[in-house]
């Protein structure tokens, strides 16, 4: 009889709602009643009546926050928080790509540069090991030196 009655009052709110509160307020009501099936098979198999009361208060209060009323202010306030978290995602994510970017061309870099590198840190090291006692004396004075 409920629905009778008040059946054309809930396709009016839901034909003003904006598409995506919609799928939101679907979305939470299937979320809700996916966690009480859940819950349910954790449970021994006696408790199929809370099973359905807990869908059907999901199925609530999906109704409710559908007929709930927001202004147009409110409305305008998340739209202007929606454009600014827009923002945010955009400059963060240009961000990533030239870090990305600038991390690639330092390897590459890297890659050209290090055999010649490689080279001259195993020469330099031959020519300082070349004499074993000035080395051994060399190394004695860096530890020595540490120490202080």
């Amino acid at each position: 009889m409920a629905e009778r009655l008040f059946g054309i009052l809930a396709y009016v709110t839901s034909s003003e709602l904006p598409h995506y509160r919609m799928l939101s307020l679907f979305g939470e009501s299937r979320r809700k009643q996916f966690h009480y099936l859940l819950e349910g098979k954790g449970k021994k198999s006696g408790t199929g009546s809370e099973e359905s009361d807990n869908s059907r208060k999901g199925g609530e209060s999906t109704n409710r926050a559908t007929l709930n009323y927001t202004t147009k202010d409110i409305h305008m306030e998340k739209l202007e928080e929606i454009k600014e978290r827009k923002t945010f995602c955009q400059t963060y994510v240009e961000n990533l790509v030239k870090e990305a970017a600038d991390i690639n061309m330092k390897n590459e870099s890297l890659q050209k540069l290090w055999p010649q590198m490689f080279i001259e840190l195993v020469r330099d090291a031959v020519i300082e090991i070349r004499n074993k006692n000035s080395y051994m004396k060399l190394c004695l004075q860096r530890i020595t030196d540490q120490k202080q």
